[in-house]
């Protein structure tokens, strides 16, 4: 999804298309996790929002590495390189 596509969905949106994507792969949500989720997405918004470049870059949420069957938190595509974050 577009950076600008990210900070102008609901953050509750953005939680349960999360969790329902999880729930296909992993077969649960825990409360935990489904917290996790909505302060990683308020400290990405909070440190993109001011960042008039990258509402062009691509944001990739919990991004699946199926072979070690672990996800990365988020992964920002930029024009120049690829950041790998976790929280």
């Amino acid at each position: 999804m577009l950076v600008s596509d990210f900070l102008t969905t609901d953050s509750t949106a953005l939680v349960h298309r999360m969790a329902h994507d999880d729930a296909q792969r992993f077969r649960r949500n825990e409360a935990q996790q489904l917290r996790a989720w909505r302060v990683s997405i308020a400290c990405l918004r909070d440190a993109l929002a001011d960042w008039p470049e990258a509402s062009g870059w691509h944001l990739l949420l919990e991004y699946a590495m199926r072979r070690l069957n672990r996800r990365i938190d988020a992964v920002l595509v930029t024009g120049r390189s690829v950041l790998v974050l976790e929280f």
